[in-house]
């Protein structure tokens, strides 16, 4: 079965937003994550995360790879965030077709990502 059709068949909608930098009513700047660049339909394998506790706070750490159908016009990258079933991801890589083997023409685009702790 092709990643196309495994997206088509098992896919769930993620949310690809950009940062954006306001003031705040003092002057200082503020980061919010609210435009958003796509919603695409993506296959999700989140990787098995790791709880770890430091200097007496617990801490998690989540990892996923996203297949989405290509991204042809090349708005997703890492300085974007991701909204996916309930919690935000940071981008830590985008591959597309063109930056892997040539004998690869399949058409979809491979998102890295980790999840943001609030």
């Amino acid at each position: 079965m092709s990643i196309d059709s495994l997206i088509a068949k098992h896919g769930k909608t993620i949310t690809v937003k950009s940062r954006t930098v306001a003031n705040d009513a003092v002057g200082s700047p503020v980061e919010t994550w609210t435009s958003v660049v796509g919603v695409y339909n993506a296959m999700v394998q989140i990787s098995g995360g790791s709880d770890a506790t430091t200097a007496g706070r617990e801490g998690r750490q989540r990892t996923a790879t996203m297949y989405l159908l290509h991204d042809q016009d090349g708005r997703i990258n890492i300085e974007d965030r991701v909204d996916y079933g309930g919690a935000e991801w940071e981008i830590r890589s985008v591959r597309v077709p063109d930056e892997r083997e040539a004998s690869d023409h399949l058409c979809y685009t491979i998102v890295d990502v980790e999840e943001v702790i609030q």
